[in-house]
């Protein structure tokens, strides 16, 4: 069963030009309980190609020219028995809307201030206050008198509330102009200060997913599985890639890009669950090489991507702790892979000794 739960949220409206405070309230999940909210399935997904009827969501990175012939798939929820999401990238309006850059104030004032979320809270209140004074005598006094009250309530009942990106840069101009003049704005939150915490700790995921209560999601009864469990099956077991075959690619590769770029065609039909660990490899030593090149926007080579990376990364480079968390994620931490990642990232290369 698909669930919901409300986020309160600071955002910005517009009375004509000038910019103003708003609370919104978004019912949906955050990113990090998007399994929990969505019940994804944790158990292996079996193709049973003559019954499954297929959607995926937008933002799936699944080669639908893959599929013809061999799965059915519809574009309407209310048809399909299995549903497939990416875990990175969700927004199929009017199914599912994404809000990127929402910032978790409980995140970021546990690390800034010392009285921690409850500080928070007593600012936000000071800030609408100084807003009533601000805007004494006009629409807007009245207005901000019920955003307080509103705030104040719904914050009975959580734990965090979050604010926009949209916020932080109208920061200035919220208050420009009054008594106030911005300055216990940046007491409740300065965008600069959000914006660095926010980079320096790229674990953090701001985003939040809205289920509209019109949804059809709502109502959807089947399965829901990460697409990773798709492309486990995308490709059959024709082919295949071994150490021998890897060696092959590695010289292939060398030799320039036209060659690299058949590498990356033959890489992306490769079977990826059984072909993993090699493919890992040359995505590790390439990866600089295939930045360069425009094949690594094509769907074939993107699903290959977020299979090994099990999201859609910002660029392939590679950490040896970043490959010991995918070996990890994958199941295939074990001592002889672990051996060979170790010896790519401080030779450069694999010797067979090793295997």
């Amino acid at each position: 069963m698909i669930t919901r739960s409300k986020h309160v949220v600071l955002d910005t409206d517009y009375d004509g030009s000038k910019p103003i405070v708003k609370v919104k309230i978004i019912n949906g999940f955050s990113a990090n309980n998007l399994k929990q909210n969505l019940n994804v399935e944790e158990d292996h997904w079996v193709p049973d190609p003559a019954n499954n009827v297929l959607y995926f969501m937008s933002g799936c990175s699944v080669p639908r020219f893959k599929l013809k012939d061999r799965f059915k798939v519809t574009n309407k929820i209310t048809k399909a028995d299995v549903l497939f999401i990416s875990d990175s990238v969700i927004n199929d309006n009017p199914y599912i809307i994404e809000h990127k850059k929402m910032y978790d104030m409980r995140d970021f004032y546990t690390n800034y201030l010392s009285n921690g979320f409850q500080d928070c809270l007593d600012r936000v209140e000071e800030f609408f206050t100084n807003l009533v004074k601000a805007f004494k005598d006009s629409d807007r006094e009245h207005y901000y008198k019920n955003q307080l009250v509103l705030f104040k309530s719904l914050m009975k009942n959580q734990s965090t509330f979050y604010i926009t990106e949209s916020l932080t840069k109208n920061a200035y101009n919220i208050n420009y102009g009054t008594p106030f003049e911005n300055v216990e704005f940046y007491g409740v939150v300065n965008p600069w200060s959000i914006k660095y915490h926010a980079k320096s700790n790229p674990k953090i995921n701001n985003q939040l997913f809205e289920i509209p209560k019109d949804s059809e999601l709502l109502n959807y009864t089947g399965e829901i599985y990460l697409q990773h469990e798709m492309l486990k099956h995308i490709n059959g077991d024709d082919f295949i890639i071994d150490f021998n075959k890897y060696k092959e690619f590695v010289t292939m590769a060398r030799a320039g890009d036209e060659n690299l770029i058949l590498c990356m065609e033959l890489m992306s039909n490769a079977n990826f669950e059984k072909s993993f660990i090699y493919l890992l490899f040359l995505l590790s030593e390439f990866y600089q090489e295939i930045s360069y090149l425009k094949e690594k926007d094509h769907v074939n080579f993107k699903s290959l991507v977020n299979f090994v990376y099990l999201h859609e990364p910002r660029n392939l480079y590679l950490s040896v702790q970043d490959g010991i968390e995918i070996l990890k994620k994958h199941k295939k931490y074990t001592p002889a892979n672990l051996s060979m990642w170790n010896e790519l990232k401080t030779l450069g290369y694999i010797t067979e000794e090793i295997l």
